[in-house]
């Protein structure tokens, strides 16, 4: 029987993988069609997960809270996911706030752990409040340089069972 185990994990983990990259995927394609890192993230892992998808209330904390560099939208949009999953639906269901919180954290030390800051404007070093940061922003294609590999990497590592597993 134990082989059996070995190949029912086997095969689950090739699922669970195969499910991850297509939601990596997923976020690349939406990222590339004009959507912001945090859209793309919140509405590649909705899909995955199976969950109602809510991409436009992302839409204003893109580049950093509607382009002020503030947290990174990849960041934060995996957050939302995170909050949408897992987050209680009454006031008092502590145990579903305390377990969304418990995830967020995961999350948080993960990202500090692969990028030199949580701001958007030092991740990408560009001020997108000016013209010359948007121009530089675009001229250097640091969406696709800088934002882009961490749309993936988060939408990856949720999706892979970071910060408290895949599914609900």
């Amino acid at each position: 029987m134990a082989g059996v185990d070995v190949d029912r994990d086997a095969a689950a983990d090739a699922a669970a993988d195969a499910a991850a990259d297509a939601a990596v995927n997923r976020a690349a394609a939406l990222f590339d069609g004009g959507c912001n890192c945090a859209e793309s993230v919140l509405e590649a892992l909705t899909g995955c997960w199976g969950l109602a998808p809510v991409r436009a209330v992302a839409t204003a904390l893109g580049g950093g809270m509607a382009g002020s560099g503030y947290v990174c939208g990849a960041l934060v949009g995996g957050l939302l996911a995170i909050g949408h999953r897992r987050g209680p639906l009454d006031a008092a269901d502590r145990g579903g706030r305390r377990a969304a919180t418990a995830e967020a954290r995961e999350l948080l030390a993960w990202f500090a752990g692969r990028s030199p800051s949580v701001m958007c404007r030092d991740i990408t070093g560009c001020d997108l409040r000016t013209s010359a940061g948007s121009a530089r922003m675009r001229d250097e294609d640091i969406r696709t340089k800088r934002c882009l590999p961490l749309v993936r990497d988060v939408v990856r590592h949720l999706a892979r069972g970071g910060a408290g597993g895949g599914r609900a």
